[in-house]
């Protein structure tokens, strides 16, 4: 963790567990011979949020992976950012690209949330209604 600085996840199924069967697509399924199980950690290693300041960029219309495996734990240096898109489209997405952005130019030690600005909302869900241990704290 020391050598981290923050952490930026895009549509990454990071709360997937072991036999989780919120609803991996076909897409994902027929790729689970390539999967490393290890990586799927079983409900009692589930790890709480991380010791770096936290982003996960999440689409409800991934398509790959289901969106509410991606959330993490929101915190004072945790969030979640809905986008617009595709789980194989974040990558050239440029809603994506602005949050990145933002989250890069932050200061060591000034993390604040993602908050769109007024000429970028439009591009941005408006905040869903999560359940509350992903909300951000008011």
């Amino acid at each position: 963790p020391e050598g981290v600085r923050q952490v930026i996840t895009l549509g990454s199924p990071i709360h997937m567990t072991e036999g989780d069967d919120s609803a991996p697509s076909r897409f994902w399924e027929g790729l689970k011979h390539l999967h490393d199980q290890d990586l799927l950690a079983s409900p009692e290693t589930q790890l709480g949020p991380l010791p770096v300041p936290t982003t996960a960029v999440y689409t409800r219309t991934d398509g790959v992976v289901h969106w509410s495996t991606c959330l993490v734990e929101a915190g004072p240096q945790a969030e979640n950012v809905e986008v617009y898109g595709s789980h194989c489209g974040l990558g050239f997405n440029s809603s994506v690209a602005i949050v990145v952005a933002d989250r890069l130019a932050q200061r060591r030690g000034t993390w604040t949330p993602f908050e769109s600005k007024w000429c970028t909302r439009a591009l941005f869900p408006k905040p869903a209604d999560l359940a509350p241990r992903y909300r951000q704290p008011a």
